[in-house]
């Protein structure tokens, strides 16, 4: 249970530990700023040009949408906000502020990547352009019922002198919402960084009277985009995308760093290009991720990989064959016995029409699979993991000799 709580709360680590990081910084920023005092001011612009140039690198716009947000918010701060609310210039800018970056980083964090060049990142560039021009509408021609509308109160409220309007908390609450909802389709880091951006963009709003509390929570707030960037190209290079399981890259990587004694497993799904001609790939592909679920919960230490196709490789560091043999029992007893619904093939896709279509003669199927694993043991013996590797595909193959839906050594 403590595994599978710190499974879920890990992505949210490296958001919240800058987060935390910055509010413990605080303490310090005047000496910071009296070393370095040009280029602190020039830190967001800095960190925003970077993460830019990272998000197109990796064909991230949606991303780089929301870091070019942050970088017209900070020029809008500088050019207005630095010496205070006093005039009604000021005012405004402030409270758009509070209001657009959350409801930006709700907007890009929904939308799809489509590019920059393209007719969507036109009008997406035509979105930021409008907010532009709309804000400077209300400051030249002095449009007081507008800002009241801004600066209104929705609800009762003791919060006293808090300086962030109410439309913006019902904002930040909407965006945190729509972005919980991107979170648990997608369990994306891209996502958990834009949560972070988002609390950031708050803090910095909150401590708006202060520059350089400001910089430095409107700063993180960019470093925890780029750190998204970072651990999301990771994960695309060290993740299988279909199974979500550490992919053969990253089973390359961890054998060498193996010690004297381990097991290895080697699995396969039974009759499975059969099976996909049966019932089509995308069943298929819903096998693959069944099989990789139930992977994941073997026991014994037991760490799963997509080795390819439909093969997987299970390392058990510092296991022996005996130990590692009852785990693979289990898993393969799952397997055998978990039953995958399937749709139809004349059942309609629509949940409207699929109603009706339950009452008919068309019906849904339940179908199983079973693996046959493969295992070899290092013995202490300092042999290469390719050569143990190779020795527990041999072993699988003897499996499949026998009759499949067993386990070899």
């Amino acid at each position: 249970m403590i595994t599978a709580v710190y499974r879920k709360f890990l992505p949210f680590a490296m958001p919240f530990f800058l987060l935390g990081a910055a509010w413990l910084a605080l303490p310090h920023l005047g000496y910071v700023k009296h070393a370095v005092p040009k280029t602190f001011s020039y830190l967001p612009y800095i960190i925003f040009s970077l993460g830019i140039v990272l998000s197109l690198r990796f064909n991230l716009t949606r991303i780089a949408f929301v870091l070019l947000t942050f970088c017209l918010a900070y020029w809008g701060y500088r050019a207005v906000l630095v010496d205070g609310q006093s005039s009604f210039e000021s005012k405004v800018v402030f409270h758009m502020l509070c209001l657009l970056l959350p409801l930006n980083i709700a907007l890009f964090a929904f939308m799809k990547e489509r590019g920059i060049t393209t007719f969507q990142g036109g009008i997406r560039l035509g979105l930021i352009l409008f907010q532009i021009i709309f804000t400077l509408w209300i400051i030249r021609d002095g449009r007081q019922e507008i800002y009241q509308l801004l600066s209104k109160d929705f609800f009762s409220s003791n919060l006293g002198s808090y300086p962030l309007p109410q439309s913006a908390l019902i904002m930040n609450g909407l965006a945190l919402l729509l972005l919980s909802i991107t979170y648990y389709l997608n369990r994306s880091s891209l996502e958990t960084g834009l949560m972070g951006a988002l609390v950031a963009a708050n803090l910095a709003c909150f401590f708006v009277g202060s520059e350089s509390v400001f910089i430095l929570f409107i700063s993180a707030a960019g470093l925890i985009l780029i750190v998204g960037i970072i651990q999301n190209t990771h994960h695309m290079a060290y993740r299988d995308e279909l199974t979500g399981l550490l992919a053969r890259r990253a089973l390359n990587e961890r054998t060498l760093m193996l010690g004297r004694r381990y097991t290895v497993a080697m699995l396969d799904v039974d009759h499975f290009k059969k099976f996909n001609d049966t019932y089509g790939h995308d069943t298929g592909d819903h096998v693959l991720k069944m099989v990789a679920g139930l992977m994941q919960k073997v026991g014994g230490g037991g760490r799963p990989y997509r080795y390819g196709g439909e093969e997987f490789t299970i390392l058990f560091p510092g296991k022996d064959l005996e130990s590692a043999m009852s785990h693979l029992e289990t898993l393969r007893e799952r397997i055998a016995t978990y039953n995958l619904g399937i749709r139809g093939k004349n059942r309609p896709n629509k949940s409207s029409k699929g109603k009706r279509g339950r009452g008919s003669t068309v019906k849904d199927k339940s179908v199983s699979v079973t693996i046959s694993i493969g295992v070899a043991e290092s013995s202490g013996k300092k042999v290469s993991p390719v050569k143990m590797i190779s020795e527990a595909d041999k072993a699988l193959y003897r499996a499949k000799k026998k009759g499949r839906n067993r386990v070899s050594v």
